[in-house]
């Protein structure tokens, strides 16, 4: 049997045509995407929690547990605290709900796109839909950790700055640090499952990097790594905000964030690049 040619048709249409070509195709489809995602959002929250009688409150349950047991752990000197100048619990608390934002804008788009490329290779859906219905996802459970954790004051004593209102604005660089790292790592996680894998242990070793349940320590190899970090700039930020009355060092904070927005960008049009190629290796 004579072995069937492969059609291959060659564009003479240079690179910069395929860039404007695919801005084109961003554009329209972002322009599109509001009138879907508030539908889509409305989709993945009712079905997170449906059938608990507790709904969004599980949202906080890992941030209470581990809070516990950093309090526990402090009291007894297991874990040293150092000098945090409020009510540790509160501290520990904040710090977890800010990374727990962080955590879950990066995991949503990464499991997403995994997830959902049958939906996108089968419905004529703008991507962005759903890029922005996780995204949404992520601030909403934010939003209510944020909430919780704002009324968590009253019964630890502790009369909040007015800056606390600011608090929810100021961890929105935070979501959009994950959102991009999400988007980055998408395509690389529906090529390779292993990557979904590894992700884990990752966020495992960022944890310990970033000042969740202590202040970066002055000096030291672990002092230098953890400045080094932008989750520590964005997370102290909106802590300080919350419970300091201002923001400890404002033009590092203010740096971190416009680099994390910034970063949207590059992420986006890396994901689109790599959607087609993935349906099609994919096979659906």
């Amino acid at each position: 049997m004579a072995a069937r040619a492969v059609e291959r048709i060659y564009s003479a249409e240079s690179s910069r045509g395929r860039w404007r070509r695919l801005a084109a195709e961003m554009r329209r489809d972002l322009a599109a995407a509001p009138s879907l995602t508030g539908l889509e959002l409305q989709r993945r929250l009712r079905a997170r929690y449906r059938g608990t009688r507790l709904g969004w409150l599980w949202a906080l349950a890992p941030a209470l547990v581990v809070t516990l047991w950093a309090t526990l752990a402090a009291r007894a000197r297991v874990l040293g605290a150092g000098d945090v100048g409020v009510a540790y619990p509160l501290f520990a608390l904040w710090g977890l709900v800010l990374w727990q934002g962080l955590v879950e804008s990066l995991t949503f788009q990464v499991e997403g796109l995994d997830t959902e490329r049958p939906l996108l290779a089968r419905v004529a859906l703008p991507p962005e839909a759903l890029i922005l219905s996780r995204a949404g996802e992520a601030a909403f459970g934010t939003a209510v950790k944020i909430a919780v954790a704002t009324a968590a004051c009253v019964p630890l004593g502790f009369a909040p700055p007015a800056t606390i209102l600011a608090a929810p604005f100021a961890a929105l660089p935070i979501l959009a640090l994950g959102t991009a790292l999400g988007l980055a790592l998408a395509p690389f996680n529906a090529l390779e499952p292993s990557v979904g894998r590894i992700l884990p242990a990752a966020l495992v070793l960022w944890f310990v990097i970033t000042p969740v349940l202590f202040e970066v320590p002055a000096g030291g190899a672990l002092g230098a790594i953890m400045r080094l970090n932008p989750a520590t700039a964005l997370l102290d930020g909106a802590r300080d905000l919350a419970l300091g009355g201002a923001l400890g060092a404002p033009w590092t904070y203010a740096a971190v964030a416009a680099l994390s927005f910034a970063a949207l960008l590059p992420a986006w049009c890396f994901y689109r690049l790599a959607l087609p190629f993935l349906l099609e290796r994919a096979g659906v």
